[in-house]
């Protein structure tokens, strides 16, 4: 992310740098990819088949359109359909035995019910021409995230490191809806930046309901969405839960009114579904950044069936250390009534939350990238780095580094680096919350400008 703002010896200004930097990272990204695509399917590397993670989506609008509207949560049935798309469209490739089921809310079900109308070549192509235009908003959106003043040969960094991440390459391959939710996520964070007023530590009652209901989009995926709703609560109020109840609300209401009783059958259905995929001998555990992933991989490694009991214990104690330490600094942030000290939680609490979840696939890590622009915003605000910036600075490169090898090295090695790395910023970002004494910054001149060039936050428009 555009984190360093700073000129390095020689007065090279950091900016410069960065764009270097994420020239050689487009640069690897196009390598990977090139070299991905010419994998044999059963290496795992999960972009062999370009699109192919839509159909589920797409066999989950076909059986709504047949009527069969009790089968989209049956795994089985949704296999059946995807058997015929993949005899029609992947013939010379072989299948795999695992189940690939639909497992959101059945209001983002409507949302495949056109596309099914169409066949899956035309549904693929207008699913991708919908991802790159929300991919494209969330840009625009990140980029919004930064400070008024800041210079754009900075801002345009932004779109330009998140276009040569490793896990866009990733979303991209798989045409999941991973760009639906940084636009969300990008959404939210920009509405719960402006709704604080700096000065007078108040925030604004619509905007906050405004942030809540953004929020509450995001509960597409249930499990991510609680998350985010709960973290903009931990700093902005009980209204912005209430927003995402709402919105919560009038979803749940729209899949059941227009699919009666598949709600009841996602409820009943989504845990025992997850574990018939995630007990398969050939699940993917080294691409799932979670810790329950890291200790499976490290003990249980690819063996099929439950997991250990001792691996739960595992998962649950070092689950409970990280949201221990999430809700301690929460409080923290809170009590502080600082603005650059809650929206540095907030980004924490963001990149944490792979961690604590069950389930998160890599490719969602792009949604990270929402984290470190927010994180460097308040980088360009204060006017530079400090002597602990640069630690999260380094910890942000490490998981860059690692996340292009992870596909192969965690299935060598049973080893999840991934999950390593993000524990490590998490925790680098936390020493910054408590910390109770700012660093001398190694920078006095922001971006190549004067102290006094950047507009202080209270000072903009809420």
């Amino acid at each position: 992310m555009s984190l360093s703002i700073a000129s390095r010896p020689y007065g090279v200004p950091v900016s410069r740098l960065l764009w270097k930097a994420a020239s050689v990272l487009l640069l690897l990204t196009i390598i990977a990819g090139a070299i991905g695509m010419t994998m044999p399917a059963d290496r795992k590397l999960g972009w062999t088949l370009f699109g192919n993670d839509l159909m589920p989506s797409y066999a989950a609008g076909q059986l709504i359109r047949e009527g069969q509207v009790d089968q989209i949560y049956n795994p089985y049935a949704v296999k059946r359909v995807i058997r015929s798309l993949w005899a029609e469209h992947y013939a010379q490739h072989p299948m795999s035995d695992g189940l690939a089921p639909w497992l959101n809310p059945p209001a983002f079900a409507l949302l495949f019910v056109p596309l099914a109308g169409l066949p899956y070549g035309q549904a693929m192509t207008v699913w991708i021409g919908f991802n790159v235009a929300c991919l494209t908003i969330a840009c625009l959106l990140l980029m919004k995230l930064l400070p008024t003043g800041t210079p754009r040969s900075v801002r345009w960094l932004v779109p330009l490191l998140v276009l040569t991440s490793f896990p866009l390459l990733q979303a991209i391959c798989h045409q999941q809806n991973t760009f639906l939710s940084l636009a969300i996520l990008a959404a939210t964070l920009l509405l719960a930046t402006r709704s604080r007023d700096a000065a007078t530590v108040r925030w604004s009652r619509p905007l906050t309901y405004a942030t809540g209901a953004v929020a509450g989009l995001l509960l597409f995926k249930p499990q991510l969405g609680a998350l985010v709703a709960i973290a903009i609560a931990a700093v902005a109020g009980y209204r912005a839960l209430i927003g995402a109840a709402l919105t919560g609300t009038v979803l749940l209401a729209i899949g059941e009114r227009a699919l009666p009783g598949a709600t009841w059958e996602f409820l009943l259905g989504l845990s025992d579904t997850v574990r018939l995929v995630q007990e398969r001998a050939d699940y993917h555990w080294q691409r799932q950044t979670t810790l329950l992933a890291f200790w499976r991989m490290l003990f249980q490694r690819d063996l099929g069936g439950p997991t250990f009991p001792a691996i739960k214990l595992l998962w649950l104690a070092s689950m409970g250390v990280i949201a221990f330490t999430l809700t301690r600094t929460g409080v923290a942030a809170w009590l502080s009534k600082d603005a650059t000290t809650s929206r540095r939680w907030l980004a924490t609490a963001i990149v944490a939350m792979p961690l604590v979840m069950p389930y998160y696939m890599d490719y969602d890590l792009l949604l990270l990238t929402a984290a470190g622009v927010l994180y460097a915003g308040d980088v360009v605000m204060k006017g530079g780095l400090t002597y602990s910036d640069r630690w999260v600075v380094r910890s942000w490169l490490t998981l860059a580094i690692v996340m292009p090898l992870e596909p192969v090295l965690g299935a060598i090695l049973s080893v999840n680096f991934n999950t390593i790395a993000l524990t490590m910023l998490t925790l680098t970002m936390v020493q910054q919350i408590y910390a109770k004494r700012a660093m001398t910054s190694v920078c006095s001149t922001p971006l190549g400008r004067s102290p006094g060039s950047l507009e202080p936050m209270h000072q903009r428009a809420a």
